[in-house]
């Protein structure tokens, strides 16, 4: 099976941030968060969350542990940033705007040099 962490590993990634978008049952569930493997890895995650609330300024869900994500079973530094929820019309907005995609990227990589 490939995975995002096994195109990673195949070219020799340091580290991997996989950028996803939330969805829930209802409307008001809204905002960034980000997920991360392991107590090493929670610094990069806390970086990465705090850089992508800074570039699109929704609520800050915050960061989570989760060690039983497939794409979080990477060999370096790994975090998962849930960009906001789909069934949240702001969120939604928000990134769909290419304003707030190119803050999110400028800023999530500036979050990253620190780890590199």
């Amino acid at each position: 099976m490939r995975t995002e962490n096994g195109f990673a590993e195949r070219a020799g990634c340091s580290l991997l941030i996989s950028i996803h978008v939330n969805s829930h049952t209802g409307t008001t569930a809204h905002g960034v968060e980000t997920l991360y493997r392991n107590d090493d890895d929670k610094p990069f995650a806390e970086a990465l969350n705090a850089a992508t609330v800074q570039g699109t300024g929704p609520r800050d869900r915050g960061v989570k542990q989760r060690n039983n994500l497939a794409v979080l079973r990477f060999k370096g530094r790994a975090a998962l940033i849930e960009l906001g929820f789909l069934s949240n019309d702001g969120d939604r907005e928000a990134f769909l705007n290419p304003a707030v995609r190119h803050a999110v990227v400028k800023n999530v990589a500036a979050g990253v040099a620190d780890f590199v």
